[in-house]
């Protein structure tokens, strides 16, 4: 709690500041309050912070951009000069070089300015005055792309320790980076988004504009491709302003892309990849998963659905079902378990790039699929059609969007119109279904069903809303899906627990075996 007051006080001063002698208050509070007394201030500059972990000179400045490359290289210019009156006077040069703002601040190796302090140059020239004096000294550093400095921002998600712990790790000449957790990880993506993609439609700008739901996912796409494939994803090495990613020219910002995966962490351990992996739902439900309704499962209901399903089929139903999950998502519902013939399949050609770059089910035949686009399965794998057409026994695991075609909002960016309008909407309607037609997992119950008319012994285990079980507008879909399907088990609990969901409807799991 005292190191998260520090950060919090610290914001509260920035935002309260009106001149320069105001931030510079401000960050040495900061810097006092986990090293008292150990900064000074020689030559008149803002501070030298000099204890067994840190050395740092501190530099402040108000209102300065310091994500404008010739301001930081100003400033940098500055701070070359009081490094090189540490030399006049034999002392050790800072390890590092802290720059704050009310906005911004960034640290860097003092080592990226030390080749500057054997330049011909008048270094009689007052520190407050050297960028104004040395203009081509000036624009060599803003172009210099070895000092590349991440900007931190000033805001409800700025972490001052993060960046002590940088500035330690310079000290003791150790490498710095940021591990990415679900308590940072949407911030990061935003930032990912904003920073390094150089376009908003990074690919096929008429594609994006038609469909913005595949831009984010795309996107999202590149981000865990950087993070848990990197060998997938490189800065091309002669085109600039190129990433090649799985094979894809992705227009990015070269320098920021740099930036950026120099201060997040990389290289992860596979229980650390599954972690980051499972709040790629995270990121997609705060963009565009949510306008279709599509849900992260939590971990804890989805081992209470497998318990449930070894109650009815036996402890051995992963090795005598086929199992196909037509909605897996990231393979929430089956990774971490062992299965002898397993299916997942997904809408999104990013989640299976994931799935496979982490390692998830490797036995199982994951693929693209749009499950609601055709009332059989000519267009899956010939292992699963010949599953099916040899009588095996299937059990669907899914968990699938909730979203609907009507929408009771008015933010276009909140938008569901069209996103029910599939080849299995059309069938419903034709079969006068009713009004749930427009429901997505109403469809998807409604192709298993026609699915089990037509081969049999199948099994359904779902994550839905339980409306499709007592709702009105589905007495026409029960009276055809009651007369293949017999309940088997079920529970209901709160949508809230499924991640960020605030909303208190229900949700159900309920098992259905073929009559």
């Amino acid at each position: 709690m005292e190191q998260e007051s520090v950060t919090r006080n610290l914001i509260k001063s920035l935002k309260t500041s009106v001149v320069e002698k105001d931030v510079e208050n401000a960050y040495r509070a900061a810097f006092e309050k986990k090293f008292p007394g150990f900064i000074s201030s020689p030559d008149k500059s803002d501070g030298v912070l000099r204890n067994c972990t840190i050395t740092s000179l501190l530099e402040f400045k108000y209102d300065l951009d310091l994500r404008n490359p010739l301001a930081q290289a100003g400033v940098l210019v500055q701070s070359l000069y009081y490094l090189k009156k540490m030399e006049q006077r034999g002392e050790p040069l800072t390890k590092s070089i802290f720059i704050g703002d009310i906005n911004e601040c960034f640290c860097i190796p003092s080592n990226s300015l030390v080749k500057y302090l054997s330049y011909d140059i008048d270094w009689n020239i007052a520190p407050s005055n050297a960028s104004k004096k040395n203009p081509a000294l000036v624009a060599e550093i803003a172009q210099n792309e070895e000092i590349e400095p991440f900007i931190y921002d000033i805001d409800n998600n700025f972490d001052f320790l993060s960046v002590l712990e940088k500035m330690k790790n310079i000290s003791l000449d150790k490498p710095f980076a940021i591990t990415i957790t679900k308590k940072n990880i949407v911030e990061i993506f935003r930032r990912f988004e904003r920073d390094v993609v150089k376009d908003k439609y990074f690919i096929s700008e008429q594609v994006f504009k038609e469909d913005e739901s595949k831009r984010i996912s795309e996107l999202a796409d590149l981000f865990f491709t950087c993070l848990t494939a990197p060998k997938e994803a490189y800065l091309h090495p002669k085109r600039t302003g190129i990433v090649v990613a799985r094979g894809e020219n992705i227009r990015v910002n070269s320098k920021n892309y740099r930036i950026f995966f120099s201060q997040f962490k990389q290289d992860y351990k596979p229980s650390e990849l599954e972690e980051i992996t499972a709040n790629k739902d995270r990121i997609l439900e705060d963009t565009y998963r949510r306008h279709t309704g599509a849900f992260f499962t939590p971990d804890i209901w989805v081992e209470e659905a497998h318990k449930m399903i070894a109650e009815q089929f036996g402890e051995n139903w992963k090795e005598e079902y086929v199992v196909w999950d037509c909605a897996c998502g990231t393979a929430n519902l089956t990774r971490g378990y062992k299965f002898k013939e397993l299916y997942i399949s997904t809408l999104d050609k990013s989640d299976i790039n994931t799935i496979k770059d982490c390692g998830y089910n490797p036995e199982a035949v994951a693929f693209q699929y749009d499950f609601l686009d055709e009332i059989g399965i000519d267009r899956c794998p010939e292992s699963l059609k010949k599953a099916f057409e040899d009588g095996k026994k299937v059990l669907f695991l899914i968990n699938p969007p909730y979203g609907t075609a009507n929408n009771l909002g008015k933010d276009d960016n909140n938008h569901k119109a069209g996103i029910a309008k599939t080849f299995i909407n059309t069938i419903m309607k034709q079969d006068n279904i009713g009004e749930c037609s427009q429901q997505l997992y109403s469809q998807f119950i409604y192709k298993i069903n026609l699915l089990q008319k037509k081969y049999n012994d199948i099994i359904l285990s779902i994550f839905a809303p339980p409306l499709f079980i007592s709702g009105s507008s589905f007495e026409k879909f029960r009276n055809v899906f009651y007369d293949n399907f017999d309940f088997k088990d079920g529970m209901l609990f709160q949508a809230s627990n499924f991640a960020d969901v605030k909303s208190q409807w229900g949700i159900s799991f309920t098992i259905w075996e073929n009559k």
